[in-house]
């Protein structure tokens, strides 16, 4: 009996900080949509969640690693998707169904908010590059393996560069355009413009192969 006892206590443990960041989360983003992000305060996350600040801090080092919370996960499957394509399918090919794959997962009805408040904040804007620079090595690895060259050569990094700025041109002409294009149109275009930019290079490459 005993045993069974305490085998059972830290998966109620794990459930119950599971429960205390979900309440965190769920609360720092009412109030974040309600007052503003820089409205928001910790206190107020906390009591809002009703715990304490010491338990906010917890789990979380700051109210901008709630914002981003999400993000680093999403990060994870699309590099991923990337490193564990099939030989058959394109760096740009595993990237655009990624990234599908996660906009539907969004709520559309906040997104041009939820940019444009990233946008505005600093520390948010800066977090935000570093994922986008996660991306970025990880095509760059990809691209070069497929030309037998070092990621940090100029061929990879410069494929890697064109498709990962095509994340940021999407982003743009998504916000400044009408709102009923949705971000997932601007991106099916841009990443087209990218993939047909990286196939001379790599065809390049291939032909080099074969003789």
């Amino acid at each position: 009996m005993g045993q069974g006892t305490g085998g059972s206590t830290p998966g109620l443990r794990e459930r119950k900080k599971q429960q205390t960041r979900e309440q965190l989360t769920g609360s720092a983003f009412r109030l974040f949509r309600e007052v503003g992000y820089e409205g928001a305060t910790v206190e107020m996350i906390a009591e809002d969640a009703d715990v304490s600040v010491t338990t906010f801090f917890r789990y979380f080092e700051s109210k901008e690693d709630v914002f981003l919370s999400s993000v680093d996960s999403v990060i994870d499957r699309i590099e991923a998707a990337i490193r564990d394509r099939p030989n058959s399918v394109s760096v740009v090919g595993a990237l655009r169904a990624a990234h599908d794959a996660e906009l539907e997962q969004m709520d559309h009805r906040h997104e041009h908010a939820e940019q444009q408040r990233i946008d505005a904040v600093p520390e948010l804007r800066e977090r935000i590059r570093e994922y986008e620079g996660r991306i970025r090595q990880t095509v760059a690895e990809a691209y070069g393996e497929q030309l037998g060259e070092p990621p940090t050569s100029l061929r990879p990094r410069m494929l890697a560069e064109a498709v990962c700025g095509s994340f940021e041109a999407a982003r743009a002409s998504w916000l400044q355009g009408p709102r009923d294009v949705p971000l997932q149109a601007h991106m099916a275009k841009a990443l087209d413009l990218a993939d047909r930019m990286t196939r001379p290079v790599l065809r390049d490459r291939s032909k080099r192969d074969r003789t």
